[in-house]
């Protein structure tokens, strides 16, 4: 697959559907988009984000679960030159309006489960000037498809730079108000952007007909990263619209899914379910989990049961996502010493160990190309 240099979250787009046009990106409940249809309709949207007023470095809020089009829209603001706020769905009311009033949000996508939410929250919300239904809008909210089609399919081509911001996203807020955690193009595509091939993990390589299973919510890092890392790859990823262990294993087998992230807990569900062992996983490459160590007990029955590699990943929504990572080959299901690190920095990634007071307590490290 040809590759060019990449800045810019847009860049990754128009790249793909230059070079890969036809093979599809992203496969939503039957509906299949292909990276030219993807670099086409964010192009509408981005347009239409740029009619309304929308300028470089505003804020567009989407408030919904799981779809192929958010990463539509989000490639769209990212054209325009604007930031994605994704919104917990989870949360409360005041909270959500809380966030989109805190990042200043003009346009606010939302989905068809929460637009009672926002009708009864709207009064409350300062900055925003329209609401477009992202999926099946009733009368009084614009259908976000029927108002991207009337926009010119021609790229705006709005320059920006890698430390630009791209994506905004909100942390959980455990000692107060939920933070707006800030992602330039460039913090977001440097660990995702093709590497040289010896400085790749088995793992971290992409190959001819690789399909991922985007599972984990696109209000996290886990989820948006995910999916900018397979437009960055140029694979595939099935979407679905919230984790469902069912639903995943039949996915599973219907795609031939050879990668998927899940925290434990989605694991041990999977492993829960009545048809687990009925399942075909001879397809499944790789696990990827994060959000907590793997229990031994655990570790060794989703070995036996799936049989791929497992990679346990650290990072933050501070940190643009996984920044640390313990390979396959040290998980060991009789237990060993690596298995109570995080593993070790990623390619452009260097860390620091300081103690409490801030000193330093481990020499740097550092996996720099």
């Amino acid at each position: 697959m040809e590759h060019t240099e990449v800045i810019t979250i847009g860049d990754v787009v128009r790249n793909q559907a230059r070079t890969q046009g036809s093979a599809v990106a992203f496969t939503f409940e039957g509906d299949e988009m292909t990276y030219a249809s993807l670099d086409h309709n964010s192009n509408r949207t981005a347009n239409g984000l740029i009619a309304l007023g929308v300028k470089p470095g505003d804020r567009v809020s989407y408030m919904g679960k799981n779809s192929h089009l958010y990463f539509e829209i989000l490639a769209g603001v990212a054209k325009a030159g604007a930031v994605i706020a994704p919104i917990n769905w989870r949360l409360a009311p005041p909270e959500v309006a809380y966030i989109v009033n805190d990042c200043q949000a003009r346009i606010l996508f939302v989905g068809p489960e929460f637009t009672d939410l926002i009708r009864q929250i709207k009064p409350t919300l300062s900055h925003v000037e329209i609401i477009i239904g992202s999926e099946n809008a009733d009368g009084e909210i614009p259908d976000y498809r029927a108002w991207r089609d009337g926009f010119e399919a021609s790229d705006p081509q709005i320059v920006r730079a890698a430390d630009d911001d791209a994506v905004q996203l909100y942390t959980s807020g455990t000692t107060g108000h939920p933070k707006g955690a800030i992602m330039t193009h460039g913090s977001i595509l440097t660990k995702r952007t093709p590497e040289e091939e010896d400085a790749l993990q088995d793992w971290q390589r992409s190959e001819p007909n690789e399909t991922s299973l985007l599972a984990m919510p696109c209000f996290h890092v886990s989820g948006t990263g995910y999916g900018i890392g397979i437009m960055a790859a140029g694979t595939h990823a099935v979407v679905v619209r919230e984790y469902d262990p069912s639903m995943a294993l039949d996915f599973l087998e219907r795609y031939g899914i050879t990668k998927i992230f899940m925290v434990p807990a989605a694991i041990q569900i999977m492993l829960n379910h009545p048809r687990v062992n009925q399942v075909d996983f001879s397809r499944l490459k790789y696990i990827t989990y994060g959000a907590s160590p793997i229990p031994l007990d655990l570790m060794k029955r989703s070995i036996e049961v799936f049989g791929c590699g497992f990679v346990q990943m650290y990072g933050m929504t501070e940190t643009s996502g996984t920044i640390v990572a313990l390979n396959p080959e040290d998980h060991d299901p009789n237990g060993n010493e690596r298995m109570r690190s995080v593993g070790k920095p990623l390619a452009g990634v260097e860390i620091k160990v300081v103690d409490e007071g801030g000193e330093l307590e481990i020499a740097p490290l550092a996996n720099l190309p």
